[in-house]
């Protein structure tokens, strides 16, 4: 009895089978689902702290939506109030929270019409906002347009940050019917 890995991390190489001692309980299940919306929140955040730290966003600003995957990331500019803060859940009441539900739902339509609040499953949501990240980036450095150090584009530095950020180990997707199955 137990669990094989995800179908993200198959189809990354990553397989593998959990042989569990005793069957998970409904708790156990909802506790380690809970730990991987955790840990996937704590990549948006991660990531965002990334693009300021790089100066792709300078603390306090927004990205340029204009450009290539401008949505995405100021997708994660607001995704990382919502969670840094402890809004882990939508709050249709909280303006913020409609504003960064909209934004969801213009970048993940197909995805935003079968769940509510803020989705984080990483190959479904996860991903494509890194990479609309990473072409965002590059998008800031075929224009130039941060500042330089004497070893380079600071650019160039936030898009391999941004790029590793991603392989920081996770459980899995959220969809439940891809992880932590109830056995019997």
């Amino acid at each position: 009895m137990g669990y094989q890995s995800a179908g993200w991390y198959r189809a990354r190489g990553a397989v593998y089978f959990v042989d569990l001692a005793k069957p998970l309980t409904r708790g156990d299940i909802l506790e380690l689902r809970e730990i991987a919306d955790s840990i996937n929140r704590s990549f948006i955040i991660q990531l965002a702290a990334i693009l300021e730290e790089h100066d792709v966003i300078p603390y306090g600003t927004n990205p340029d939506t204009s450009l290539p995957g401008g949505e995405h990331t100021h997708l994660v500019k607001l995704l990382r109030h919502r969670f840094a803060h402890g809004e882990w859940e939508y709050d249709d009441n909280n303006p913020k929270h409609r504003t960064t539900r909209a934004l969801f739902e213009k970048l993940f339509p197909r995805i935003a019409s079968r769940v509510t609040g803020f989705d984080t499953s990483i190959d479904t949501v996860l991903e494509p906002v890194k990479d609309g990240v990473l072409l965002y980036i590059s998008g800031r450095v075929e224009k130039a347009q941060f500042d330089v150090t004497p070893s380079g584009a600071r650019g160039l530095d936030a898009r391999v940050a941004a790029d590793n950020a991603l392989e920081i180990p996770r459980f899995a997707r959220n969809d439940p019917n891809d992880y932590f199955h109830e056995t019997r």
